[in-house]
């Protein structure tokens, strides 16, 4: 049974509503459904959320003072307690959808004992056969609160820009030379066989799915890089908690590079991660802050 609808239109036209509806996903899943993927990302306990303590919401209002935000913004950014290990940002701080700014729980612990007998109760219990490694574990996620508003403030900035209205015009930008270059290749290879021009168109949307991918990553790497020096901007206190924050995180990625059966081809020697789109490698990130201190204690010695 031959499918007569599949035409070259149909597919033109179904690969321009699944581009468009990608973007269209984007936005929406930050403005009009953030509420729904911040339940979805909740950290829950006996069935309920977890509350965010008085502690992290005090260490939250400081970082939203240090940053001067308006009593507008204020009302336009809500924490909570975040599943997993590391602070997320959902939703953006220009839409009247607003953000929230998701704080781990490990954020409230001030020793080993409280990791011991808390929610990471379970992940810890994998480092059972090597104490080592699980003593060391655990010490990665005690920081002090310098490095916890370093977090939060990063978090919080990346919120206040235009990054989602970028991502999400991304793949229509993307859409428009790979269809050009589609169109004018097939043109040219129109006395061809059907299996070699599908292959072709094949490449093609590979290509154009590659590049979105890159693109996305190019953005997301360059809001990342503008977070860390606008943080490091509000006093030598973010600077120094950066640091530690960042080097935590290496030492955490260097302990799963050797706990786990993959962990040397999901992490490096320096404990950044291995991928293909990854995030900025914490490495770098550190000499970043490092440049950043080693300008502010330069600045100091020039008014001393």
């Amino acid at each position: 049974m031959k499918l007569k609808f599949v035409t070259a239109n149909f597919l033109n036209n179904s690969l321009c509503a699944v581009v468009i509806g990608t973007g269209i996903f984007e936005y929406s899943a930050n403005t009009f459904f953030n509420t729904y993927i911040k339940n979805y990302k909740e950290a829950y306990k006996n069935g309920k959320p977890i509350e965010l303590s008085k502690n992290l919401q005090k260490r939250y209002d400081d970082v939203v003072k240090d940053l001067k935000f308006t009593e507008f913004q204020k009302a336009f950014s809500v924490p909570f307690v975040v599943e997993g290990l590391k602070p997320i940002n959902i939703g953006c701080l220009n839409t009247r959808s607003g953000c929230y700014i998701g704080l781990p729980i490990n954020f409230d612990y001030k020793s080993v004992e409280d990791v011991e007998n808390s929610y990471f109760e379970e992940y810890i219990q994998l480092f059972n056969s090597n104490y080592e490694y699980k003593k060391q574990y655990m010490e990665t996620l005690i920081l002090s609160d310098s490095a916890k508003k370093f977090a939060i403030a990063k978090e919080i900035v990346l919120t206040d820009n235009f990054q989602l209205f970028i991502k999400s015009i991304i793949s229509s930008l993307t859409l428009i030379p790979v269809y050009a270059l589609g169109e004018y290749i097939m043109k040219l290879i129109s006395g061809n066989p059907i299996k070699f021009r599908g292959l072709v168109l094949f490449i093609l949307c590979n290509i154009g799915i590659i590049l979105c991918f890159f693109l996305r990553n190019c953005v997301k790497n360059f809001f990342l890089h503008d977070a860390d020096s606008i943080v490091c901007k509000i006093n030598s206190e973010y600077i120094k908690g950066g640091l530690e924050y960042y080097e935590k995180e290496i030492q955490r990625n260097k302990i799963l590079r050797n706990i786990l059966p993959f962990g040397h081809e999901i992490y490096s020697e320096k404990g950044d991660e291995k991928k293909f789109f990854s995030e900025l490698p914490l490495s770098f990130r550190i000499k970043t802050l490092e440049h950043y201190l080693k300008k502010k204690n330069e600045d100091n010695l020039e008014i001393l």
